[in-house]
């Protein structure tokens, strides 16, 4: 009678049976590993380094385990078939797509989160699945059998694999993920990482990155003029003519009645300034129509620029565009001796001004101010010439020391100084509140006006009629000396030369193109009689339903966005690198990459920051397992021919 097999062993005998125990254990592998992370998930979120040794722990029990059993013969069998292999490599497969489809780090839905399908990789069913598969694999390479070419392919293919295994699983555990953002300007050290529970903690790194620049590259914009139509929510495009084209212009004023008259590709409205020569007696004050000039050499980006400087009669003077804090132009004595006299005494008013009804408040920040004509008082809490919130703590500070965010935050406080409302108050942006927008609320009535030039004092003034120069010393006095004219001068850091001076002169402006690229598209138009410039985002109404737009047809074309970027280590500058599109930055194994920008600030950016120690391990088991597989398929092949050839040779012979 020949000898009754087990149940295992017919399990593991036959194919079919043999899939579905692998089936089952998988499945109770994966389970298990599910039951004891939630039944550790409170010490897991506070010790992420618990997580990371449990994880090793049961990779490696898997991995063992599978090894242990292969000792049996019949074990070692199945472990080492299609039949085992088979269902891994699907399970594996199928946990890595839903990984890559359901966001990582965030869910609401409860059944993801049973099965930790929101953190599939570091799950510890996940881990227990690689173990095994790894285990499969080890079994198969230590199977004994006779070396031959293609044997040695095939062991090769396979050791590739158990270490793309052993990269994936040393970056699942091992791995780091974060995201910095930065300002242009900023440096900084610490990344954020995210936490399974949406939670986010900071990681120190072991040297400092400076964000230098950011630039935006565009393919060349296709401007067109466009017509759209609306209906309900519907958007259709009726027209798109080329402002260029002289024959689809006219298709412009027979469809819809508009008249073209120009177009420029990069406009500029240059300004053209005519000296008038007025006798001493009919010389009148300066005035916005009528003002007296100083046409000055300055600094540039590139080289000098000539620039006028205009005394149009207020009791500042006359501002450099752009650098108002550098030089006052005055062309009376008068005026200029009044001006200086209140340097002296200090400034008068503050660069806040509060501004309610018909009444302007000078506030500083601290102190509280009754409103006219209510019970309400308002306090200042914060007040920024160049606001910016840090994406990363939303905390206010200022950029830089010029006006151009200029913002205070107020709090509006009844007769009982408490507090009603808390909101901040823009320079430049003079209707956005975030609270009290009703009618009956103080600041529904409440503006806020940034005046820096009574509050900074130039470094230079210059007298246009006397050519007299007042410039500032080391503490803060004007020194009076001579112009000379033709002679350079320094305001700052910069050379400054005076070409001419005007008591009077007319200007005028004439449109252009500055270049022949398309960096500032605007076209001008008649529409029922009135001319009218557009510009790509100032749209034209038509009628109710139609609006004429200048745009580019193929909507946003940005081409790349490059970061560049320095490492810093020790205080010195050891690296530096232009970050773009599949080209990061790579140093110490850290890896950055361009995460996203913002169109409406461009010196704001967001990297991805991701560290993969298992990365070479990956690249390493990839080559061998392409060597193996070209061994075990190719080699035998052309070891074949090589003897029918020369077989073929020795008959001949």
């Amino acid at each position: 009678m020949g000898q009754v097999e087990s149940e295992e062993d017919v399990a593991i005998r036959k194919p079919r049976q043999r899939f579905w125990l692998a089936l089952k254990i998988l499945s109770v592998g994966y389970l298990a590993g599910t039951v004891v992370q939630h039944g550790l998930s409170k010490s897991l979120a506070n010790n992420p380094d618990l997580s990371q040794t449990l994880g090793v722990v049961i990779g490696l029990t898997s991995f063992l385990g599978v090894l242990i059993f292969g000792f049996n013969r019949r074990w070692s069998l199945f472990f080492a078939s299609n039949r085992f292999s088979t269902p891994v490599i699907l399970a594996i497969t199928h946990f890595s797509i839903l990984g890559t489809f359901i966001v990582q780090g965030k869910s609401g839905n409860t059944l993801v989160e049973m099965f930790f399908l929101q953190d599939v990789f570091h799950s510890f069913g996940f881990i227990f699945l690689m173990g095994l598969g790894a285990g499969g694999l080890a079994l198969v390479c230590c199977r004994k059998r006779k070396w031959t070419i293609r044997y040695a392919g095939a062991f090769s293919a396979h050791i590739g694999l158990l270490l793309i295994l052993l990269g994936a699983a040393i970056g699942n555990l091992w791995s780091t993920k974060g995201r910095l953002n930065m300002h242009v300007g900023d440096e900084s050290k610490n990344i954020l990482i995210p936490k399974t529970d949406g939670q986010v903690y900071q990681m120190e790194l072991p040297f400092s990155v400076r964000f230098d620049k950011f630039e935006l590259k565009h393919y060349e914009p296709a401007i067109r003029l466009m017509v759209f139509g609306f209906n309900g929510k519907k958007e259709k495009r009726l027209l798109s003519v080329d402002p260029k084209e002289t024959k689809d212009i006219e298709i412009l004023k027979e469809k819809f009645g508009v008249t073209f008259i120009s177009y420029w590709s990069d406009y500029h409205r240059k300004e053209v300034v005519t000296p008038v020569e007025v006798p001493a007696d009919k010389l009148i004050a300066p005035s916005k129509k009528q003002p007296a000039a100083i046409q000055i050499s300055m600094p540039a980006a590139k080289g000098s620029q000539t620039v006028w400087v205009y005394d149009e009669g207020l009791s500042e003077g006359g501002r450099i565009k752009g650098q108002e804090h550098q030089l006052a132009f005055f062309w009376q004595p008068v005026r200029a001796k009044a001006y200086l006299e209140s340097l002296e005494a200090g400034p008068k008013s503050s660069e806040h001004l509060l501004v309610f009804g018909e009444n302007r408040i000078p506030v500083k920040v601290g102190e509280s101010y009754a409103l006219p004509g209510r019970n309400e008082t308002v306090k200042v809490l914060q007040a920024f010439r160049d606001l910016v919130m840090d994406a990363q703590t939303r905390k206010p500070s200022e950029r830089s020391n010029k006006p151009h965010n200029p913002a205070i935050e107020i709090s509006v406080l009844d007769s009982n100084d408490k507090q009603i409302s808390k909101t901040w108050l823009f320079a430049k942006f003079p209707g956005f509140h975030h609270q009290g927008k009703g009618a009956n609320s103080a600041l529904a009535h409440m503006q806020y006006e940034f005046s820096a030039a009574s509050f900074e004092p130039p470094l230079m003034v210059i007298v246009g009629e006397t050519q007299q120069v007042f410039k500032r010393d080391k503490d803060g006095a004007l020194t009076p000396g001579k112009l000379v004219r033709d002679q350079s001068f320094k305001i700052g850091e910069h050379d400054f030369r005076v070409l001419s001076l005007h008591a009077q002169v007319q200007r005028r402006y004439i449109d252009t193109n500055k270049s022949d690229k398309v960096k500032n598209p605007v076209a001008q138009i008649r529409y029922k009689e009135r001319a009218q410039f557009l510009a790509p985002g100032k749209p034209l109404q038509l009628s109710e339903r139609r609006i004429l737009v200048l745009a580019d047809k193929n909507g946003d074309n940005v081409k790349d966005y490059l970061s560049s970027m320095s490492v810093i280590e020790n205080g010195k500058k050891v690296k530096t690198h232009i970050i773009e599109v599949n080209y990061p930055l790579e140093y110490q194994g850290w890896v950055f990459y361009q995460s996203d920008y913002r169109k409406d600030d461009l010196t704001f950016s967001g990297f991805m920051v991701v560290r993969d120690p298992g990365l070479w391990v990956v690249y390493l088991g990839l080559l061998i397992n392409f060597c193996g597989v070209a061994l075990a398929m190719f080699l035998p092949v052309f070891s074949r021919r090589q003897k029918v050839r020369l077989a073929a040779k020795g008959s001949v012979t």
